[in-house]
This record gives C-alpha cells, structure tokens and sequence, in this order.
C-alpha cells in the first residue's frame, strides 16, 4: 500500500473520531433526532465533518499541485466536502429518528451501520482523491 494512501486514510479516522464525538456538541446530539428544529444542529455536526474533509482534501492537493488543474481541484474540492456533507447529515438523521436506546440491539446495530457508512465515505474520497 502506498504510504499516502495510509496517511489520508489514518487522517480520515482521526477527522472522524475528532468530529463524531469530541466536537459533536450535546446541543448537536439531543437535537438532531427531533421533530422539530433539527436541521441547524444536524448541519453543524455535518459542517464540522466538512470542515475537516476540507482540510485533509487541501492538504493532498496542495501537495499535489502539479497533478491537478485549477478547475479539477475546484470540483473535487467541492464535491468531496458536498459527499461527506450529505452522507454524514443524513445517515445521522436516519440513525437520530429511530429512537433506539442504548438498552436495544436495534440501537448497536444502528450506531455500527451509521460509523460504517461514514468510515466507508472516508475510504472512498480517498480512493477518489488518489485516482488522479
């Protein structure tokens, strides 16, 4: 395996164990299930995913600078941050909604389904970004 490819995808982990918990704020976390007023803290928690695939796609590009067009690295900036936006905002509805509790298989098999979607998204931005 390339060393890089390690690298994006370690830096991925840490971006998702960073946001997921130590930044996922209780206002976040007791909200985003609800029926009303759920929108603004769900997209915060998904903004703060966002905001670190942001970082971690600026970094590889920068590094890779003589790889990519202007124009490319636009497009796979924004579409990288949009997937990991979209995938993250709504796997963590879909998961909020259901109302399991921690005392319920349902909510185990749920909290797997939900860190492996958003762990899956992590390896595929990364297979995507490496492509070029």
């Amino acid at each position: 395996m390339n060393i890089e490819i390690l690298i994006l995808l370690m830096a991925f982990q840490a971006k998702h164990l960073i946001a997921d918990y130590y930044l996922q704020f209780p206002y976040m976390y007791l909200n985003k299930g609800k029926e009303n007023g759920w929108t603004e803290p769900l997209a915060d928690h998904a903004g703060v995913h966002a905001f670190f695939t942001t970082i971690i796609v600026i970094v590889f590009l920068v590094l890779h600078r003589n790889n990519y067009s202007m124009a490319e690295a636009v497009i796979m900036l924004m579409v990288t941050i949009s997937f990991d936006f979209l995938t993250h905002f709504f796997t963590d509805r879909w998961k909020a909604i259901k109302k399991d509790t921690p005392d319920t298989t349902e909510f185990w098999y749920s909290l797997g389904i939900d860190q492996m979607i958003h762990h899956v998204v992590g390896i595929i931005i990364v297979f995507w970004i490496t492509q070029g």
